[in-house]
């Protein structure tokens, strides 16, 4: 079936023979993707080869790194993308040492010259598969990159990228590396209002900022998580929905239970700078977070609610 002539038909074949994952195969598979002309059908034989390293890493070899890292040439962008995911998973957390680490390091950096011709968006995907991998060992290039790429869009996956640290202080670094960048864009753009999110490009990078260190607090110690604590109530007061949500189930973890009244006491002072109809969806998390910690204290502001014109929130 993995022939037939209909791509749909070789497309499921490939999908039912990764379930078998037998390493006999994947001499089989690496020269079918090689061969084959579907994107559709690359897409399904590239997404079976991490089962293929479950059985065995000695798959790993210099065969299949040629086989994927040539598809980052590829036409059609879904392939590039699976590549570059499918490289992340099969080259990062490996039980033994690779000799062929240093390739595929090589073939992701080709990526990042500001003058390479390729999208941005393969770029993130690079960038992504570079820090799952390499993680701790290539921090000065990540810090390094997000200084100096003039790419706004790069910065949210280059921050993106230190989630897959081992040392979760590098949060400490990242911070001041972000700052100096918003600071940065806010000055060039002439951004001067009292507003924390400006913009789509402040949201999409702070949305990367408080995703990563809610992430990164498993990482450290005590007295950093309640700093990281800090941190992630301060945009609390953001009014972005997307990064309200992420906030919300990081400060909701169990972690954080001793300080659990101070996070209430937080977020019933932001609550109350929100202005409906404008901030309704903010409003809207808020409230369902008030119910997950149980929070007594927000009855008066739920009992207001009750004469809000918006059906929703009056339902909340």
């Amino acid at each position: 079936l993995t022939k037939n002539q209909d791509a749909y038909v070789r497309m499921w074949a490939f999908s039912a023979l990764r379930q078998i994952a037998g390493i006999n195969d994947i001499d089989y598979v690496l020269t079918s993707l090689g061969k084959e002309e579907d994107w559709k059908v690359k897409v399904n034989i590239l997404n079976s080869l991490p089962l293929y390293k479950k059985t065995s890493e000695s798959i790993l070899d210099e065969k299949l790194v040629n086989a994927i890292t040539y598809k980052y040439d590829d036409a059609n962008p879904n392939v590039i993308h699976s590549a570059l995911r499918v490289t992340a998973l099969l080259f990062s957390e490996l039980k033994d040492p690779n000799q062929n680490l240093q390739t595929i390091k090589d073939r992701l950096e080709w990526f990042f010259p500001p003058d390479k011709a390729v999208e941005w968006q393969d770029k993130c995907e690079a960038i992504l598969a570079y820090g799952t991998i390499f993680k701790d060992d290539v921090k000065q290039e990540l810090l390094l990159k997000m200084s100096e790429t003039e790419n706004e869009d790069l910065i949210p996956y280059i921050i993106k990228s230190f989630q897959f640290f081992k040392d979760g202080m590098v949060y400490k670094e990242l911070t001041d590396s972000i700052s100096k960048r918003v600071q940065r864009y806010n000055k060039i753009n002439n951004q001067e209002s009292g507003e924390m999110v400006q913009d789509a490009t402040l949201a999409a990078i702070y949305r990367a900022y408080v995703e990563t260190l809610s992430v990164l607090k498993n990482k450290v110690d005590t007295e950093n998580q309640k700093r990281i604590m800090l941190i992630l109530s301060e945009f609390t007061g953001s009014k972005d929905p997307s990064i309200l949500d992420i906030c919300f189930n990081a400060l909701n973890d169990s972690i954080y239970m001793s300080g659990r009244k101070d996070i209430k006491l937080v977020l019933m002072m932001d609550y109350k700078e929100l202005v409906y109809p404008k901030d309704k969806d903010a409003m809207l998390l808020f409230i369902n977070d008030f119910g997950e910690l149980k929070m007594t204290e927000a009855e008066s502001i739920l009992n207001e609610n009750l004469n809000s014109p918006s059906y929703d929130i009056c339902k909340a």
